[in-house]
């Protein structure tokens, strides 16, 4: 007898769960058109930029990252809109192509070279502000006594990044 109770019992919790479930509003998705978009980031889109540019660069970053921390950050838009779309998707930078004769493989060969070169350099700018906080971060984990083992992968990750550093300037 007992077992036809329990049964009974189950049976009616699910039927409960089923017609809850069933009759319950289900959230809407909004438009987000209204909202504002993220501004866009300065971007570079002349091949002839030099030591000096990257340099500014550099600067202007670290700089901004300064006043950016004492705002308040912008609200992202929901992800539950059907309009979001990652940042990673919306690749509004122009792709530098190579616009002289196909035909002439050295030049191809030296815009794809040069393209290389550039990349290089803004590893070596992007490399020495991350090596900078690795370093503060390192400095509070030794603040913190963490074990000796993840200090070392820390110093070994800052290391490599210094090496790395070291042969794309030559």
């Amino acid at each position: 007898m007992s077992k036809k109770v329990f049964v009974s019992v189950v049976v009616a919790c699910v039927g409960m769960y089923a017609l809850f479930t069933q009759y319950t509003s289900k959230p809407t998705i909004k438009n987000i058109d209204s909202l504002n978009q993220a501004k866009s980031v300065k971007q570079i889109t002349s091949l002839e930029l030099t030591t000096a540019d990257m340099t500014q660069e550099l600067k202007s970053t670290q700089l901004n990252t300064v006043t950016t921390n004492k705002t308040s950050p912008q609200p992202l838009p929901p992800i539950t809109s059907p309009a979001y779309l990652p940042n990673i998707v919306k690749n509004t930078q122009p792709v530098a192509q190579y616009s002289g004769d196909l035909n002439n493989h050295q030049a191809y060969q030296d815009f794809h070279l040069e393209q290389q070169r550039q990349l290089e350099q803004r590893f070596v700018i992007a490399a020495q502000a991350k090596i900078l906080k690795l370093e503060e971060l390192l400095a509070k984990g030794r603040q913190k006594k963490l074990s000796q083992e993840q200090l070392q992968v820390a110093i070994d990750k800052i290391n490599a990044l210094k090496q790395m550093q070291i042969n794309l300037k030559d």
